[in-house]
């Protein structure tokens, strides 16, 4: 059922009509953000949780380009071209002065950047 479909159904005859109506908006706004709630993407657990994995990484690449294990770097910058070809599309699209015309324009990482 969309939100506030047949509201005149859903009313029950004690009421008042704009008291049943505000308690109906009312519950159908509540599920709603609660439905978003459910649908998020990624929690702010999951985010953190990501957020320190990758500084622990860069931490870790530091101390051994520091001790000059550079072979070890080496392999951790190969293994980490993925996430640093997406910053450089990121940047490449925040250098940009007019936005992309339509998807086809975007890549991947760009698509949902807000301007």
């Amino acid at each position: 059922m969309k939100p506030l479909e047949n509201v005149e159904s859903q009313i029950p005859d004690a009421e008042p009509s704009s008291a049943a109506f505000v308690r109906v908006a009312t519950e159908e706004i509540q599920r709603n953000e609660l439905e978003l709630e459910e649908s998020l993407p990624i929690s702010n657990e999951e985010f953190e949780k990501g957020i320190s994995e990758i500084e622990e990484y860069i931490s870790h690449m530091r101390k051994e380009f520091d001790a000059g294990n550079l072979r070890h770097v080496k392999v951790l910058m190969d293994a980490s071209r993925r996430a640093r070809n997406m910053m450089a599309d990121i940047k490449k699209r925040e250098r940009k002065r007019v936005r992309e015309r339509i998807w086809k324009d975007s890549t991947s990482h760009t698509m949902f950047l807000m301007d």
